[in-house]
Parts: C-alpha cells; sequence; structure tokens
C-alpha cells in the first residue's frame, strides 16, 4: 500500500523539520571538524601542547577531552529534558532555546586571539552542549512527523539536507579560505571568518524552522514549576530505564548503537588534526577539499542508504555501512599521501550518512507510542555518551603513547564490537515488544 501523502501543513512541518539539520550542519562540520580543530593546534593552543599533571597534553588529545567533556554535560541532563519536553510538549521551544544558547556562545569563539586556549575551550564546551542539547529536541519530533514506514526515508532526507547545507556553507567558507591572498588576508582570519559564518548560518537558517515547525501540545493544563518538573523528569527517567531494561531488543540495539557510534564520533573530532598531523603531503587546502568532498558525498550516501535501508531493512544497511567504516579506518592506518587521503575521504563520506540516518529510524520504531521525547531523552544518554567515550579514549592514547596508529586502532575495535552486537538485534520482535508495553 502506498505511503499517504501528508497535508501541506504536515509538509510545512516536514520542511522546517528537515531545515534545522540544513542550518546546524554548519556549525558541525565548518566550526567543529574543519577550522576550531585546525585553529586549536598552533593558534589558540600552542602546538607543542600544554603541561598537566606533569605530563604534555598535545593539542589533538586537548580536543578529544574538550569534545568528551561538553557531551557528559549534554549526557547530566538530557534524558530529564526529553522527559519534561514530552509532559509539557515543549519539544520545539526547548530545541530553540539550546539552538540559541549554542549560537551565542559559538560566535565570540571566532574573535578569541592567540593563545587564549581556556576562553575558547569554555565557550566551546557551552556551544556544543547547546548543539548537542538541541539534537535531542529535533530527533524526538521524528516520530510525530510520519507513520513508522516513512521513517526510514524522512530520516535519510533530513541528514541530506544536512549534508548539502552544511557542506554549501562550508564551501563557500572553505574558498575564503583558500583564496585568502588574493582577498589580502591572513589564513588564519580566513579560517576565523569561515567560523564565524558558520554561526550565523546555524542561527539564521533556524528561524525556518521556528516558523514552520508544528509541535502536538502536551496535555498538561498547567505548569507544576520549575522544581516540581525537574523532579518529575528525573522519576520519568528512572522509570524509563526499567522500561527499557524490559526491552531488551531496545538495550541490545543502544549497547550496538553505544559502540559503533563512538567509533563515528571521534572520526568526526579528530579527522582534520589526524592529517594535518599524520599524513605525509597534507595540507590545511588537501584538509578542506577532503571535508567538503565527504559532506557532498555523505548527502549521496544518506539517501541511498535510505533506499538500501528499504530494501533489505535498515539494519541490514547498517551493518554494511559499518563493515565499509572498518575497511575505510584500517587504511587509514597506511595512509601516506595527499591523494589517499582525499579517496579516504570519499570512501567515509559515502558509509558516514548509511550509519547515522538508519540508526535513527530503527530506534524510532522500537519505542512504545506516546513517550518519545522521554524514549528520545534516553536515547540521547547513549548517543551523547558515544561522543564522550570514543573521543575520551582517543584522548587518553595520545597522552600516554606517542605513535597516534594506536589511537587510530581503537576507533576499529569500537566499530568491530557494535556490529557483533547489532548482529544479534531482532528488529521485528522489538517492534513486538514495544506494540506489547503500556507507556
Amino acid at each position: 500500500m502506498p505511503p499517504t501523502t501528508p497535508d501541506p501543513s504536515a509538509r510545512r512541518s516536514r520542511f522546517g523539520w528537515v531545515m534545522y539539520d540544513w542550518a546546524n550542519s554548519a556549525y558541525s562540520t565548518a566550526f567543529v571538524t574543519a577550522f576550531m580543530p585546525l585553529l586549536w593546534a598552533g593558534f589558540y593552543m600552542p602546538k607543542e601542547g600544554v603541561q598537566f599533571l606533569g605530563r604534555t597534553v598535545a593539542p589533538d588529545a586537548a580536543w578529544s577531552f574538550l569534545v568528551a567533556f561538553a557531551a557528559l554535560v549534554v549526557l547530566l541532563i538530557a534524558p530529564t529534558l526529553g522527559a519534561v519536553a514530552d509532559m509539557a510538549g515543549a519539544k520545539k521551544r526547548l530545541l530553540m532555546i539550546f539552538c540559541y544558547v549554542g549560537v551565542a556562545a559559538a560566535a565570540p569563539v571566532a574573535l578569541c586571539g592567540q593563545g587564549s586556549y581556556a576562553l575558547v575551550a569554555g565557550l566551546f564546551i557551552v556551544a556544543h552542549v547547546g548543539f548537542i542539547g538541541a539534537n535531542v529536541f529535533y530527533d524526538a519530533f521524528l516520530p510525530d512527523l510520519g507513520p513508522a514506514d516513512e521513517q526510514d526515508r524522512l530520516s535519510s532526507r533530513g541528514f541530506a539536507y544536512g549534508y548539502v547545507g552544511g557542506g554549501l556553507q562550508f564551501a563557500i567558507a572553505s574558498a575564503i579560505v583558500m583564496g585568502h591572498k588574493r582577498l589580502g588576508i591572513e589564513d588564519v582570519t580566513a579560517a576565523r571568518i569561515g567560523m564565524g559564518m558558520a554561526v550565523v548560518w546555524w542561527g539564521g537558517f533556524a528561524l525556518v524552522t521556528v516558523a514552520l515547525l508544528k509541535e502536538k501540545r502536551g496535555t498538561a493544563t498547567s505548569s507544576p514549576g520549575a522544581l516540581a518538573y525537574v523532579r518529575i523528569g528525573f522519576a520519568r527517567v528512572l522509570k524509563t530505564t526499567r522500561a527499557a531494561r524490559k526491552l531488551k531488543q531496545l538495550s541490545l540495539f543502544l549497547a550496538a548503537f553505544l559502540m559503533y557510534n563512538n567509533g563515528v564520533q571521534t572520526i568526526i573530532a579528530q579527522v582534520a588534526l589526524y592529517a594535518k598531523d599524520h599524513i605525509p603531503g597534507v595540507d590545511t587546502s588537501d584538509i578542506l577539499a577532503t571535508l567538503l568532498a565527504i559532506q557532498f558525498v555523505a548527502s549521496v550516501g544518506a539517501v541511498a542508504f535510505g533506499r538500501i535501508a528499504g530494501r533489505i531493512g535498515a539494519k541490514r544497511a547498517v551493518i554494511v555501512a559499518l563493515v565499509g567504516w572498518i575497511a575505510v579506518v584500517s587504511y587509514v592506518l597506511a595512509l601516506d599521501s595527499a591523494t589517499e587521503f582525499f579517496i579516504v575521504g570519499c570512501a567515509a563520506g559515502l558509509v558516514l550518512g548509511g550509519v547515522q540516518a538508519p540508526s535513527r529510524s530503527i530506534y524510532s520504531v522500537m519505542i512504545p507510542a506516546g513517550v518519545s521525547a522521554e524514549f528520545f531523552g534516553f536515547f540521547s544518554v547513549f548517543n551523547k555518551a558515544s561522543a564522550i567515550f570514543g573521543p575520551l579514549v582517543y584522548g587518553l592514547i595520545r597522552w600516554f603513547v606517542p605513535d597516534a596508529r594506536w589511537a587510530i586502532f581503537s576507533v576499529i575495535v569500537f566499530f568491530v564490537v557494535g556490529l557483533g552486537l547489532l548482529a544479534m538485534v531482532n528488529v521485528e520482535q522489538a517492534r513486538a515488544d514495544a506494540a506489547a508495553f503500556e507507556a
């Protein structure tokens, strides 16, 4: 039976939803993955590192610790926020609050001077908490926007919009950096301009989401007050934890997701710094060109894997992508030229969308009806934890082991373990468990 065509209001709401991915991907691509790491090592932070507890902390290790700490903050607050959003019908409001807190904190980073790594670190943590926190509520909208049989495609569409939107902004910013001599500015100044543009893009296009995304209001007739919401939120998190333990297939999927997404998040956080410092012949232009290619190839990958998921199932699509990730990261250990880095980057872009979009849609059909924000808040525990342990392990290895290849090897381990756990997940049983569960 063909899917029903949504009414105009539903279509506008879906468009408003995917446009937030278009908006915030500029921050994740240009700001976090490209320009911030490149400026962090040698401009904001001394290239030789800083002393901490009697040891030298290299810039890539410090960067890993920063990403992990920001994710830890969201890990502690996201489940409660998700439960409160479900009760109060406040997903959109909280999405916008976190979005613009992130925008407000990220904007000054581009203005910070050389050596100001402590100030930059503080601003980045607040900005990243805003970015990740907003995504909790963005993800929680997915079950409300269409039936279960359309969520693979809608989830993939959101990622595709993000890859294209973020890629377009990144292309403009990269052109400024690569042509900085013709523009009469220094490369550092050009990179800071690119960072500022990413923040403006994020905040500006998020206004489309403000205008078009509609939310089903909560049933509460009055607010119990802020402190009461906190207590209720914690109580619901405990309830959700107990519920998730009863949904065995859901719990198994979350464990698998925790492992393999650790690998994805670590690669995203470290790709620019690793290429700059450990691959012979790679300069800033090569890194920007490769990251730009990854962005647009990933948009194709997101759509392609969305269709693959429709044919063979989302679980099998993720398994195919994880096998690709293991091959890609294994080859990274042997890279020795800018050309090879570009080729491997394109391959990584293809499987990047193959993991992210189907994983979100798998989870959306495993959860009980009526408590999407609560369960997506719980999902955020694992999503954000996967931005903690991977970068943290990478940073600790780099702190104690000079050879960065050992840190890369840890990423392969995360992918392999995640693949093994995912292979044991029974999605149909998870659907049946969710349908039988009384939330």
